[in-house]
């Protein structure tokens, strides 16, 4: 069974208790000191919108990632936000088209890819959550909540993966428990079949 673990909500969880580790937020994307006036709108209705879904307002929050989406389009941490706010009320669909555009629009950042991969585990698209993972791979090779999901995959599979025991290895040396105590338990449980 995967780590559970209530996360801090919003940008770094506005799932609730489903999903394994924090992400970093996504208004980390926008860092423009030069911003125009739009996009200094935008900045500032994409923070309303984090601190309405702090307060567990999603209805509001949704209609400020949106109001910073019309001040400027261009704003992926406004449309990864939306998409954790759209994830949170089950529209699945809509989530996944405001991460792809994220990515589009921030390619470095590696938070659509992670939750693009939570997302498509969850409704069980087991191809497109393992294509996602490994783009997320080229970005941080050791990013702990893709290593996990990636493990996750693997050993839901059945069908195993060459790197899944250094995946585990690295997963279990990790401060945050969540990940580190479920790949400790894996690797427990996988120890007969490697000795033999």
């Amino acid at each position: 069974m995967a780590p559970h673990r209530c996360m801090p909500l919003v940008l770094v969880a506005i799932v609730g208790c489903a999903s394994t580790r924090s992400l970093p937020s996504y208004h980390t994307l926008v860092t423009d000191r030069h911003a125009s006036r739009s996009l200094e709108r935008a900045r500032q209705y994409n923070e309303e919108g984090l601190n309405f879904a702090l307060r567990g307002d999603f209805s509001r929050a949704e209609g400020a990632f949106r109001e910073a989406l019309r001040c400027d389009p261009a704003c992926a941490a406004a449309h990864g936000n939306l998409g954790l706010i759209l994830q949170e009320k089950g529209r699945f669909y809509e989530a996944a088209i405001e991460w792809t555009l994220a990515k589009r629009l921030a390619p470095a950042a590696i938070e659509p890819y992670v939750n693009l991969m939570r997302l498509y585990t969850q409704v069980g698209w087991t191809k497109e959550a393992q294509r996602e993972g490994e783009r997320a791979l080229t970005l941080n090779p050791a990013h702990p909540d893709v290593l996990g999901q990636l493990a996750l995959l693997s050993l839901r599979s059945g069908v195993g993966d060459a790197r899944l025991d250094a995946w585990l290895e690295t997963l279990a040396r990790e401060d945050d428990g969540a990940w580190s105590a479920w790949a400790q338990r894996q690797r427990l449980a996988r120890r007969p079949e490697t000795q033999e």
